[in-house]
């Protein structure tokens, strides 16, 4: 369950938005470290499954043990560009009228786990403004044990029936994001979080920071996070490309082309 209950505040140049469970812990944080991904490279835990590298080192920390009534895992990240912009900016992002991008993450997951989808909530972010750009850092609850979707799809390389049936949920899930007006212009594999055991899977997004919620049917943006998909599996060896064809390709499409056909069927994630 993800609350929608956080709180602004300004401590000096910091920007912090943050749950309630976590305000204690960040504000011990940042007066003890600076900055609250410093505080994770300090306190950090090993991680439950896959080592935890997105754009940068991903610290695990573990939570107040009053945050909820009990103990869990926390993930801190620095927030770094991606895309072309990545090797000119790095973690710098630049300050517009609008509102900062982790602040929209946030909102974003907010909005989705509205409408039904899993995606780890956020704890905390924390925005050190300078001058014409800020950096950020952001905390999410952890999800133990999970897998990117490239490495959850090559470890089913022997079983190629439950690849296939990973990939027709993953078709499935894209259209009921479709269908319910989200659009994630950066739906690659790695952004999709793949846990528990075949054919129970559960998915989860990540990197929402550019995700909309339009509160319309986007079918064509449906195909758009589809195509966009597909080209990150191309590249990484999953897929055949269109020309040369693959029944594990046929899978993800047919899995999006079912679940447009018939909206209503349960949540793809949910087993």
């Amino acid at each position: 369950m993800i609350s929608g209950v956080y709180e602004d505040i300004r401590r000096g140049r910091v920007h912090l938005r943050v749950a309630p469970e976590a305000r204690v812990w960040a504000l011990t944080m940042l007066e003890k470290y600076g900055t609250l991904y410093e505080a994770g490279g300090q306190e950090s835990r090993p991680p439950q499954g896959d080592p935890l590298v997105g754009r940068g080192i991903i610290h695990l920390v573990e939570s107040p043990e009053d945050a909820g009534g009990s103990q869990e895992l926390w993930a801190i990240r620095h927030a770094y560009r991606g895309g072309l912009l990545a090797t000119l900016l790095g973690d710098r992002y630049l300050r517009t009228p609008a509102t900062y991008r982790p602040f929209r993450e946030w909102e974003a997951s907010l909005g989705l786990a509205a409408l039904g989808f899993s995606t780890p909530p956020l704890q905390a972010v924390a925005v050190y403004p300078s001058g014409l750009i800020y950096r950020a850092d952001v905390v999410t609850r952890f999800i133990p044990f999970g897998r990117e979707l490239p490495k959850a799809l090559s470890s089913l390389a022997s079983q190629p029936a439950l690849q296939q049936k990973l990939l027709e949920r993953v078709g499935g899930l894209i259209a009921v994001m479709g269908h319910k007006g989200v659009f994630h212009p950066d739906l690659n594999g790695k952004n999709l979080l793949v846990t528990g055991q075949a054919p129970h899977w559960e998915l989860h997004l990540l990197d929402l920071d550019r995700t909309r919620l339009r509160g319309r049917r986007l079918m064509d943006g449906g195909r758009r996070m589809l195509r966009r998909l597909l080209r990150s599996l191309e590249k990484l060896g999953i897929l055949a490309t269109e020309a040369d064809g693959s029944p594990a390709r046929d899978a993800l499409e047919q899995g999006f082309r079912d679940g447009a056909r018939k909206p209503k069927t349960p949540f793809p994630s949910q087993g």
